[in-house]
């Protein structure tokens, strides 16, 4: 997986990340490492447990208490030739709050956790334009219409005054894509976005991010427990167990010709 410099958007190197327990500690990200490039999609595959999530929370630095980054670098390249070291960043500070929504966003699994149920779809989203993009009221609500069009929500400059709970499950995934991508962030992280969908539903939303993707030339790094959706998303693959990177190359190669014998079997 090697690519410029002018297409890696972020560069992750033996990043670890443990979790403290009672009789010892729990390294939920044992020195892992990977790029993801623009308009590539990285997928990251592995059982409950093996550390994906926590991976993904780790580069946004909205891990769960107790745990923490405890050594590694998450590099962040942006278009002007900067970088800047994530993992170095306070995760309450303002720093990583800029990054967050504005040059890296994350859909998750159930949309509900993600929307608030008493605030309208276009306040949402309004809300993320205003935070990054420094727009007035007025101008954030004119813009929030159009990431509702690109997803294909019906009636967008409608759907902007109702509520998530008006909508369906696959609408609502749609509309937290809407607000993710309200940006144009360099980097999508999905985070099994598609588990809790039916088979129909699910193709249309992995149909939708790949379409923006193309659209918007953006990175995506897709997390999933599900093989056939990763030989369908991705063009280069990780695979987790136990917080280490077991196997990891072009998704053609990781299908036809693995080069271990790792006992997956049991855990996919």
């Amino acid at each position: 997986m090697t690519a410029s410099p002018a297409t890696t958007v972020l560069e992750v190197r033996d990043l670890a990340t443990h979790f403290p327990v009672r009789n010892g500690v729990v390294k939920a990200v044992d020195g892992v490492s990977f790029d993801v490039h623009r308009g590539r999609t990285l997928g990251i595959v592995g059982e409950s447990g093996s550390g994906k999530s926590v991976t993904a929370r780790s580069i946004l630095q909205i891990v769960d208490q107790p745990g923490r980054i405890v050594a590694g670098s998450i590099l962040l390249r942006r278009p002007d030739g900067s970088s800047i070291d994530l993992g170095s960043l306070d995760p309450r500070g303002r720093a990583i709050r800029a990054v967050r929504g504005g040059e890296i966003a994350m859909i998750f699994q159930e949309p509900m956790s993600s929307l608030s149920p008493v605030h309208t779809v276009g306040e949402q989203i309004m809300e993320v334009l205003r935070l990054h993009r420094a727009m007035s009221r007025r101008a954030a609500r004119i813009r929030c219409v159009e990431p509702l069009d690109q997803v294909e929500i019906p009636e967008p400059a409608h759907a902007v005054d109702r509520y998530t709970f008006e909508f369906s499950g696959g609408m609502r995934q749609r509309v937290m894509i809407a607000m993710a991508l309200a940006c144009d962030p360099a980097l999508l992280i999905a985070d099994e976005p598609t588990t809790a969908l039916d088979v129909t539903t699910q193709a249309e939303v992995l149909d939708l991010i790949r379409r923006l993707q193309r659209e918007k030339g953006m990175a995506v790094m897709f997390i999933t427990h599900d093989m056939g959706v990763v030989a369908e998303m991705a063009d280069e693959v990780l695979v987790g167990y136990r917080g280490k990177i077991v196997e990891a190359g072009p998704v053609d190669g990781i299908f036809h010709a693995p080069s271990i014998t790792v006992a997956l079997s049991e855990d996919f």
